[in-house]
């Protein structure tokens, strides 16, 4: 339960009959009304708390997760009680950590996206080139070898085409 939490098993009538703290048993749970009510209700709840009940003299009021869940073959409950800064602390290191590595990863994936598209576009715009020039009769230059890929075959074709018009 960390630093800060504790467990206890409270009867309907508010009594401590166990905690993980010393100095709780046989005490009064500080929501004692409340627990009654959901006890007798049978209803599991989970919220958020300040500790200013038991602690005489606290300076600064901490905010402490709780979990509630009544037992079933006797009229207690279990009650969990963290502060909200170590419950927490889990979920908040998980966004920062996102954000540490997410944002960079998405750099480097527009940045891939950005190279392979500009892997593709140059290519087509070199046949582009090409086509416009054999278009308007200038069948002097060759169309450059691509490579192998769809986009090579391509430029292969197109360079054929010129051959044989100029052949013609």
């Amino acid at each position: 339960l960390g630093e800060t939490g504790y467990a206890q098993i409270v009867d309907i009538r508010g009594n401590v009959l166990a905690s993980t703290r010393s100095g709780q048993i046989e005490g009064r749970s500080d929501h004692e009304g409340q627990i009654a009510t959901l006890i007798e209700a049978g209803r599991a709840t989970s919220g958020t708390c300040h500790e200013c009940h038991g602690a005489a003299g606290q300076q600064e009021r901490r905010t402490e997760v709780m979990a509630f869940a009544p037992l079933d073959s006797a009229p207690w409950a279990v009650l969990i009680r963290q502060s909200e800064g170590e419950a927490l602390a889990p979920a908040r290191t998980l966004r920062q950590r996102a954000l540490q590595f997410g944002i960079p990863a998405v750099l480097v994936a527009l940045l891939f996206a950005w190279v392979t598209a500009r892997s593709v576009l140059r290519p087509i715009g070199v046949l582009t080139t090409a086509a416009r020039r054999i278009a308007t009769g200038d069948l002097s230059e060759p169309v450059p070898d691509l490579g192998k890929d769809e986009v090579g075959g391509l430029a292969k074709t197109f360079e054929t085409m010129r051959v044989r018009l100029r052949e013609s």
